[in-house]
């Protein structure tokens, strides 16, 4: 079993801490400290069954890492320019990764960390969403409810969740299901006394630890007594669950003992074990072939299969994510309320002009600016290339790019508008024209600008992708110019570690995923409604209700973080 040691040996996670906390990328800082508690307290190894603790402390390294970075304006900052953890946590400020993932995980579960937390969380909107997700997520099953929704106890917030819950069914913002609309008083009043009784049965394992007065508290301690108490808490706490963890094991040993002496067939008294032989226990090889092959063949039958948008076409098709992402005519795109979870969407992606030259997209996506290479979104790119040809056209400076891919591509930068010329300014070149025997000057059209970019330049560029006459071009938001070797050897390693990170495999979705994302979406789609009608009420006038102001609102971030 690994430890949280034995991950500092190696160099940190490559992540989108965006990704990790589930935060958009214009989040504020008290967002990003909230994201981060809710994350830590959610999959803290502590927290987790032994058999589990493997996967947990990986998850709990993301988490962390993803904090360290976005809780530091500086790091934050470097990964947004860059796109690289490794690059956002240099040690050039004294950061040292393996003490701070140390101390974030000594901390991130202690007592004060949750009493904060739970002051932030309990009764906020963020708590709402989070039970009314798993209400729907469960379908009004509330035992699955209070195992899910954080901090929640059934003794104290089952009053005010059905309050909620049933707030939320009479506005329409959930469906009102028969598990939790027929649930009868006996079921509830049956959780009730189970959470009870496992209070009590904790509360007297604590005595028999001598650690009551510590987890419980206790009249007679003392302020000295309370200090030390608090400190050996979590030691005791650990304690309290591995000994419970412990008697139930022992309790299924029992039990499953006692199966297997009732059901299990005696075994047989006397002589020597026969070798058993092949020919009576196993099957021969032409009928374990058979098995085989009919098993192969059935297979197939109970796959688990995922929805996916064709390109080009609004319409469904259903296919293995497998089969889907090796046939051409049958890639697998998610629905664009899912784009946020992608590596690609929100970031200047390193790419070569032949890979920008082999991006598609549908009509609608075309518009909204986003290609996809494979099935990966990509809005934004970053070229390195030298400059063979500069012109300019109707305000605008087009320079092709050659990055001896074996394409090039023109990339437009527009430039301000110049005020039209005036034949009274001074120092305006004029030209004397005569027209019906009347001298007039007439001002010389200027000519185009200079360019500070010219033939033989190595640039880097960041742009747009859009297409002109039938042509991929880029459409510049920045241009630098490349002022060494080693700088463009740097670039070139970029594009090489981004396709191995991303681009060298398809991007897909657990289904659970893609359930949560519909989730949201629904989730936003309902809020849009809500506040639309409420507009309209109050204005006294009918507000239409557009059906994409999820959609909006994420085509909005990704323009706000890239300008």
């Amino acid at each position: 079993m690994s430890s949280p040691e034995d991950l500092l040996e190696g160099e940190p996670p490559i992540i989108d801490p965006y990704e990790v906390l589930g935060l958009e990328r214009t989040a504020p800082a008290d967002k990003i400290k909230t994201a981060y508690r809710k994350a830590a307290l959610k999959h803290h190894p502590d927290k987790v069954p032994v058999t589990e603790r493997d996967e947990a402390h990986q998850k709990f390294q993301s988490i962390a890492l993803a904090y360290a970075i976005l809780s530091d304006p500086a790091r934050r900052k470097r990964y947004d320019d860059t796109g690289s953890t490794s690059e956002s946590i240099v040690d050039t400020d004294g950061f040292s990764w393996s003490d701070y993932y140390r101390e974030q995980y000594k901390d991130a579960v202690s007592d004060d960390a949750i009493d904060k937390f739970a002051k932030i969380y309990k009764g906020s909107d963020e708590e709402k969403d989070d039970l009314l997700m798993a209400y729907e997520k469960f379908e009004g099953d509330m035992n699955a409810i209070y195992e899910t929704v954080m901090l929640s106890d059934v003794l104290v917030d089952d009053e005010r969740f059905r309050a909620i819950i049933d707030e939320a069914i009479a506005s329409k913002d959930v469906p009102a299901f028969k598990k939790y609309t027929k649930e009868s008083k006996k079921s509830r009043e049956a959780r009730i006394k189970a959470a009870k009784d496992e209070g009590n049965e904790a509360e007297e394992y604590a005595k028999e630890l001598g650690v009551h007065d510590k987890l419980f508290g206790s009249k007679k301690t003392g302020s000295a007594k309370a200090s030390k108490g608090k400190k050996d808490s979590e030691a005791d706490l650990l304690a309290l669950i591995q000994g419970n963890q412990k008697s139930r094991q022992q309790a299924q040993n029992s039990f499953l003992d006692s199966i297997a002496a009732k059901y299990a067939p005696p075994p047989k008294k006397g002589g020597k074990g026969k070798k058993r032989v092949a020919d009576d226990d196993e099957p021969s090889e032409e009928a374990f072939q058979a098995a085989a092959a009919k098993l192969k063949k059935g297979r197939n039958v109970g796959r688990s299969y995922l929805a996916f948008f064709k390109l080009g076409s609004g319409s469904i098709h259903a296919g293995s994510s497998k089969d889907a992402m090796t046939r051409e005519e049958s890639r697998v795109y998610y629905p664009q309320y899912c784009f946020h979870l992608s590596r690609t969407i929100d970031q200047w992606c390193p790419l070569r002009i032949v890979d920008i030259h082999e991006l598609h997209a549908s009509d609608a996506h075309r518009a909204q600016g986003i290609f996809f290479l494979s099935n990966h979104p990509i809005a934004w790119v970053r070229i390195a290339g030298v400059v063979v040809a500069v012109d300019y056209y109707y305000g605008r400076f087009v320079y092709t790019i050659d990055d001896s891919s074996g394409q090039c591509i023109d990339c437009a930068l527009e430039m301000p508008s110049r005020p039209a010329p005036d034949a009274a300014a001074k120092g305006q070149n004029t030209n004397l024209t005569v027209e019906n025997g009347a001298a007039a000057l007439v001002p010389v059209p200027p000519g185009p600008p200079q360019s500070e970019y010219d033939v033989g330049m190595v640039v880097i560029i960041k742009g747009s992708v859009q297409v002109f006459r039938d042509q991929k071009q880029l459409k510049i938001h920045k241009i630098q110019i490349v002022r060494s070797t080693e700088q463009e050897v740097q670039f070139w390693n970029k594009i090489r570690d981004f396709r191995n990170q991303f681009l060298a495999r398809p991007w897909e979705l657990s289904s659970e995923d893609l359930r949560q994302c519909r989730a949201d979406y629904l989730k936003e789609e309902r809020r849009q409604a809500r506040k639309q009608g409420k507009e309209s009420t109050s204005n006294g006038k009918s507000t239409h209700r557009h059906g994409n102001g999820y959609q909006g609102r994420q085509d909005g971030q990704r323009q706000r973080t890239h300008k």
